[in-house]
């Protein structure tokens, strides 16, 4: 019969520092395996703006503007989500969007996700 056993090495709230290589050696009176991994540690992806919170009078224009800092790593394949009131934008996948001519259905809370393959910011 075939006995299996396992290891587990957990890491929590991972930094900079645990980046690098790990190994897992296991010996018995049969011989000897071992298994490694290389753990990369990337910046965490925020966004830097701040919302827009004030009035504009129907007729004007509004720029909502979505800056963000993201690991260089991550940077090629990010995606820009923009909602208003919890309903996606559907055409707005960039990170700035302009309202033109506003009128009072544009009234609400508008809110961008940005995501990458790790993680996301909203």
């Amino acid at each position: 019969a075939r006995n299996s056993l396992s290891s587990v090495l957990p890491l929590q709230f991972v930094s900079a520092d645990d980046a690098g290589q790990y190994s897992c050696r296991i010996i018995s009176e049969v011989g000897e395996v071992s298994a490694s991994a290389e753990l990369f540690v990337k910046n965490k992806t925020k966004i830097s703006s701040q919302p827009f919170k004030g009035d504009k009078l129907e007729g004007e224009s509004l720029f909502l503007s979505c800056e963000f800092e993201t690991d260089p790593d991550l940077s090629e394949n990010i995606e820009v989500t923009w909602f208003k009131d919890g309903s996606e934008l559907e055409d707005e996948t960039n990170k700035e969007i302009i309202l033109n001519n506003l009128k009072h259905e544009d009234t609400g809370d508008y809110k961008c996700v940005i995501e990458t393959e790790l993680d996301k910011d909203e």
